[in-house]
């Protein structure tokens, strides 16, 4: 929900909302990009510090009593003041955004140059094929000797494919 600027300038303080102030439509897309990230820097701090500001709150407000539940007014006052902060970033990054996607539009040989494309290694693919050889290639078991270590992952191969094995020997039975 977007919160109106009549409203923001009574919920800051007059630096506060000056700073704000500045993040609107026409005054956004007048800022040099210099401006636009210092403005990014500064509203990212005021945010935090009024974050930080609502956390002890809520950690005090554990510790208190009942009779004391009058500051939960300020709490919400911060709370509101903090999306007042973050509006105004969200409205900076989308900014910053929008003249980088139209520099890239303007000049799109030279991003393609900057961002040089990663070598890929080539992934070794593990089919049923490699995964027979590999368990044909692992020695046999400390305790089993070489003829039962082979007759036992024959067994192992024969119970796995056994079915479609009869499967297919069934239609010769019958015809």
């Amino acid at each position: 929900m977007s919160i109106p600027v009549a409203a923001e300038k009574k919920l800051l303080a007059p630096e506060d909302f000056e700073a704000v102030k500045v993040t609107h439509h026409p005054a956004i897309e007048e800022m040099s990009l210099e401006a636009l990230q210092t403005a990014k820097r500064e509203l990212g701090e005021r945010r935090e510090k009024l974050r930080m500001i609502l956390v002890e709150s809520r950690k005090a407000r554990v510790r208190r009593t009942a009779r004391e539940a009058s500051s939960q007014d300020d709490e919400s006052q911060v709370g509101r003041r903090k999306q007042v902060f973050a509006k105004a970033l969200r409205r900076v990054n989308h900014e910053l955004e929008r003249r980088r996607d139209a520099e890239a539009r303007a000049h799109p040989q030279a991003e393609q140059a900057r961002a040089e494309p990663k070598p890929r290694r080539a992934k070794a693919s593990i089919g049923a094929s490699a995964r027979k050889e590999s368990a044909a290639e692992k020695p046999a078991p400390a305790g089993k000797k070489a003829s039962e270590a082979k007759t036992s992952e024959g067994k192992a191969n024969e119970s796995k494919g056994g079915s479609k094995k009869r499967k297919a020997a069934a239609p010769e039975q019958e015809g």
